[in-house]
């Protein structure tokens, strides 16, 4: 193969959320860290230890390994909890003298950090003790992974299999732009060394002008772009509340783990029966708030007062009703909701004793006591969400057709409808589901022919087959949050389709005949600048997302001098990430969900006036994020290959000419929306400048914009749904040319929204 280059059909996408940890003494269970100082550097070391046998999920079975890959670490800040004079990090300690520390070099079993550490007041420094923590913030961290069978760390690199999860579909993305790495030279002109530069030195690095477009198959990205969010799934929970599926102390925003009130191994799934499954790293977590008076509701909007109280009285919050949440959030009359509960979901990377690790940090303070509730992708029976399928096994092998035509299935599939052809084993042709009995039985209409209904697999076609109605659907509210949470992508790519070396494939060593050449990179520490959603006339809801990164993690194993191999194993999505139907429902690209949001299946409402002759629309919005460089320095030695020259590192210099921090600023939103013209309502509205809004507790009024997007389907059972709300906005501009082709006159409404919020039902637990 002399002609194989990179291709875009080789190369891969995938990003994950970022989380940090909390490591205290002993927990995760046997966990010492101990502090070396190395005065020749200016740097500390600090290695973990412990008793093996009782390593925990975030470290690995044979030796007290953290689940990182070599030098993903390098950048993030780290903090510490001294437990008095008598603790080794007691002048190191954040909240009595404000020290934080940076990572510039990690292994499995040490991290590297700098400044060095103070240590005790005698100076020493050593092991940790009891109430001793180390805190790695999450910025810049991407979520660890701790499946053991993928996640393994070796000194040769043919040999390594290490990840983080960046797992995640990106989304139905036409164009990706990375924000690659740009180096920043300096150069100066010296008085009397002639015309010519004088001196050349290498500056800061940065990672601007990332960007993808995507056609919206779900919500996901508003997510990242307005910060806040909260989920509600539908599937039924047990009334008794066990102790264990309870938090023993308050939670914290920001916190990335939560204590239960029993042994993580005593919980069970969401049915709660004995013999349900118990929770395992990978399933979810839903944080159930309950509302005292509105003590423990938030508002969806800040620039104007919502009596709390008020809204709790009412129901006027999301998921306040005791009745259907799916038709209160989608109320054609105008959804009017400025608060919400502060349920959230997170998916659980490890677990300890009583302690469990989320992938996300926490967005709210939530109080002690509060009901928890697991959820297994795995299984319906246990929280997921599910469309309807191909074919259902049937088990009654011994009624007549005609006799008896009422069929038990053990597929547990409420998702039948009536009206479905059927085929199978002794199902005559022609025939259709007449009715849906129960849960597991349903009844099968007349037939010219007769015949034994043998044990088998029944298929439904026609109309009703795929029609898009979810079974247990999670609902999602998103709205401008204080804080915009950070993601980390990963992308590689290869000459040739295959996978890792030697992980995945072993025939294409490094410099090889058949050598990939593949290189994988991580980008670090990544935050949505800007965003625009945009719709054409019979064409799919359109989502460009513009963001910037700190830091770029490069997979250098195939530089190392002895046995080079891919040290990090990449995620190819379809190949060794989403490539079961369990796995692509927790990745965001479930079974028939990946068909995007369309136009013709939306609507649109401007000042309670219902537009049927929208022909574009245009939403952008701007989250004033800015990457800020701050003084830092790091005194390691480049790691170089003595025989390529090339550098081993893969972070360079420690990351202390990155970007350290990604600051949010102001939020703006800006409308555009060309309208075929019948009457003049929205230019009056513009001329006197009227403002409008949809507060909640102002029910003579319903003045906000809804743009509202359903995936096709048959029935009123719920489908896959989104919707935009503008709640406060004024006209700006709605011209009414003359048209020079004599034609129909269009207006282009500028429309500036004060605030937005965001509504939708779909299979993910946690964005």
């Amino acid at each position: 193969m002399p002609s194989t280059v990179y291709k875009g059909d080789l190369a891969e996408v995938t990003f994950g959320h970022e989380t940090g940890l909390v490591l205290d003494y002993a927990k995760p269970t046997g966990l010492i860290f101990t502090a070396s100082n190395a005065a020749a550097d200016g740097t500390t070391t600090i290695t973990f230890s412990g008793n093996p046998s009782m390593a925990t999920t975030l470290t690995s079975n044979s030796s007290v390994e953290l689940k990182y890959p070599n030098n993903m670490l390098v950048g993030a800040r780290v903090r510490f909890i001294g437990n008095g004079t008598s603790s080794y990090y007691a002048l190191d300690d954040y909240a009595n003298h404000g020290h934080v520390y940076t990572i510039v070099a990690n292994t499995a079993t040490t991290i590297k950090v700098t400044p060095e550490l103070k240590g005790n007041t005698s100076g020493a420094v050593g092991a940790s003790v009891a109430n001793d923590s180390m805190i790695i913030d999450s910025f810049g961290v991407p979520t660890i992974n701790t499946d053991e069978t993928n996640m393994n760390w070796n000194t040769e690199a043919a040999s390594s299999s290490e990840l983080v999860l960046t797992d995640q579909f990106l989304g139905l993305a036409g164009t990706v732009t990375l924000p690659e790495t740009k180096a920043d030279i300096k150069r100066y002109h010296v008085v009397g060394l002639g015309r010519d530069v004088a001196v050349q030195a290498p500056g800061k690095f940065t990672y601007e002008g990332g960007s993808f477009e995507i056609a919206m198959h779900s919500a996901r990205w508003l997510y990242y772009a307005l910060g806040g969010t909260v989920a509600i799934p539908t599937q039924k929970v047990a009334a008794a509340i066990a102790s264990n599926r309870t938090n023993s102390g308050a939670l914290s925003a920001g916190q990335t783990y939560i204590d239960l009130n029993d042994t993580v191994a005593g919980a069970k799934m969401v049915d709660d029966s004995a013999s349900g499954e118990p929770v395992a790293v990978g399933d979810y977590v839903w944080i159930k708030e309950v509302s005292t008076s509105g003590a423990d509701l938030i508002p969806l909007v800040t620039h104007t007062p919502i009596d709390l109280t008020v809204a709790d009285s009412g129901n006027d919050y999301f998921g306040g009703s005791n009745a259907d949440v799916y038709a209160e959030m989608h109320d054609d009359s105008g959804t009017r909701f400025d608060a919400t509960l502060k349920h959230e979901m997170r998916r659980i990377t490890g677990f300890d004793v009583n302690r469990i690790y989320l992938d996300d940090p926490l967005s709210f303070s939530h109080k002690t006591g509060l009901e928890l509730y697991f959820y297994d992708y795995g299984d319906e029976a246990e929280g997921a969400p599910a469309f309807i399928s191909d074919g259902v096994s049937f088990t009654d092998s011994t009624c007549d057709y005609n006799d008896d035509p009422t069929i038990d299935h053990d597929d547990d599939d409420g998702r039948i409808q009536a009206g479905m052809e059927v085929s199978g084993t002794g199902i005559p042709t022609g025939a259709t589901v007449s009715s849906v009995t129960s849960d597991t039985r349903f009844e099968l209409s007349a037939a010219t022919t007769t015949g034994p209904v043998t044990d088998g697999t029944l298929t439904f076609t026609g109309t009703a087959a795929h029609h898009g109605t979810l079974r247990h659907p999670v609902h999602h509210v998103i709205f401008t949050h204080s804080n915009l949470p950070s993601f980390c992508v990963e992308t590689s790519v290869r000459k040739r389709d295959v996978g890792s070396y030697s992980n995945e494939d072993g025939g294409g060593a490094p410099d090889s005949a058949t050598d990939s050449g593949q290189l994988t990179r991580v980008f670090r520490g990544c935050k949505v600048g800007s965003f625009t959603i945009s719709a054409d006339t019979d064409a799919a809801l359109k989502m460009t997302v513009g963001f910037n990164a700190a830091h770029c993690y490069t997979d250098t194993g195939r530089l190392e001098a002895s046995t080079p191999g891919d040290r990090y194993t990449a995620h190819r999505m379809f190949e060794n990430t989403a490539n079961t139907d369990t796995a692509r429902l927790e990745s965001g690209i479930g079974k028939h969900t990946q068909k995007p949001f369309f136009f013709y299946n939306g609507s649109v409402s401007v000042a309670g006036k219902a537009l049927a002759q929208v022909t574009t629309f245009s939403l952008t919005g701007s989250t004033g994020v800015t990457h800020v460089h701050t003084i830092g320095a790091s005194p390691l030695a480049t790691n170089i290959n003595a025989t390529s020259g090339l550098s081993l590192d893969q972070v360079p210099f420690g990351g202390s000419r990155n970007p350290s921090m990604a600051i949010e600023g102001k939020a703006t939103y800006d409308m555009t929306m060309e309208i075929i013209t019948d009457d003049p309502t929205f230019f009056h509205h513009m001329r006197t400048t009227d403002e409008f809004s949809n507060r909640t507790g102002d029910r003579a009024t319903n003045d906000g914009i809804k743009l509202s997007f359903t995936k096709q389907g048959v029935g009123a059972s719920p489908r896959e749904r989104m919707t935009i709300l503008i709640d406060e906005y004024y006209i700006a501009e709605a011209p009414l040319p003359i048209p020079e082709d004599k034609g129909m006159i269009r207006s282009a409404l500028k429309i500036v929204p004060q605030s937005i919020k965001v509504v939708a039902t779909d299979t993910m637990f946690h964005y």
